[in-house]
């Protein structure tokens, strides 16, 4: 009789196991159906919400911002400038357009979030200053009437003989391109406001430079010797530069401000460069001290993105300091 009872109770859970089985398989596609559809329902709910979100930030801004879409190289009148909210990857795109360069620029801000940056040039004012730059490529070869020939020579390049050794002229070379960066120092102005502190004047611009791709000029650009330095009209159009190419690009913009006292300093232990600016430091901030004067440290270079005051190499040594003004 047990053996029985326990084939019954045996017989009874498989009887339940296979109409369970063929209830959910008779229910499975229904239960399927209304589960992707509350899925897709929520994920249209999740999207608008994200939406609504990032029009509710484009239409807050910040002080100065006034487009969110891109505008076009054809609508971009000559001398105008454009800085509003961005979506998508950073991005450094030129384009030529009646006789103009058209750059459209998107980057991280402080915050985190896209700007765009958009403004035009008269393409020949920077391909004029493109070949300014650097000495003749035979400079070595050549033989001089005079040491005054020479001279003139380095002088046009926008180059400096210190004896033995030959340097860029920074306070020349940033200051001709002064019309150049006139526009960023405007679009930096726009997108921060009137009104904005030192430091957040000065780490949006750091923002927009770290965010340029790194690379390292040649020796040689265009048949002409260039120090391994791209000036900042041939920067802005290749999207790309090094520590001392981006260092001069963002002098070039910054001493458009009279705010500001601007250094360009040079290190060992690597060889970089980055930017002093005067300034009294916080706590926590890194500077130098250069002619009795505080200097706070400023790395455009990226692309790690350093705040103002903090230096990239700690066991870097300062070899050279070269004021702009």
């Amino acid at each position: 009789m047990r053996k029985l009872f326990y084939l019954v109770v045996i017989i009874g859970i498989l009887v339940g196991i296979f109409r369970l089985v063929m209830y959910v398989k008779e229910n499975f596609q229904e239960y399927l159906e209304e589960g992707l559809a509350h899925f897709a329902e929520s994920l249209e709910q999740e999207g608008e919400a994200e939406a609504e979100e990032a029009t509710e930030e484009g239409d807050e801004g910040e002080e100065g911002a006034t487009h969110n879409d891109t505008v076009s190289p054809e609508e971009l009148a000559e001398g105008e400038v454009v800085a509003g909210p961005a979506r998508g990857p950073n991005q450094q795109e030129i384009v030529e357009e009646n006789g103009k360069f058209v750059f459209n620029y998107v980057f991280r801000n402080r915050q985190e979030k896209p700007r765009r940056w958009q403004w035009s040039f008269p393409k020949e004012a920077i391909l004029e200053r493109n070949r300014e730059f650097g000495l003749p490529g035979d400079f070595w070869q050549r033989t001089y009437t005079s040491q005054a020939e020479m001279d003139q020579i380095i002088y046009k390049g926008y180059f400096v003989s210190n004896g033995s050794t030959m340097d860029v002229d920074y306070p020349r070379l940033t200051k001709r391109h002064m019309p150049i960066s006139r526009p960023l120092y405007e679009l930096l102005l726009e997108d921060v406001g009137q009104n904005a502190d030192f430091e957040e004047t000065i780490e949006t611009l750091m923002r927009f430079c770290q965010d340029i791709p790194y690379e390292v000029p040649p020796e040689y650009t265009g048949g002409r010797y260039v120090h391994e330095l791209f000036p900042p009209s041939l920067m802005l159009i290749r999207g790309k530069g090094d520590c001392d190419s981006k260092s001069t690009l963002f002098t070039s913009i910054l001493r458009h401000d009279a705010r500001f006292k601007l250094v360009l300093v040079s290190t060992e232990n690597p060889h970089h460069m980055y930017v002093g600016i005067k300034g009294v430091p916080k706590p926590y901030q890194d500077y130098f001290t250069f002619r009795g004067e505080r200097y706070l440290v400023c790395e455009p270079v990226g692309p790690s993105r350093m705040n103002l005051g903090a230096l990239a190499f700690k066991e870097s040594r300062i070899t050279e300091v070269k004021p702009l003004f």
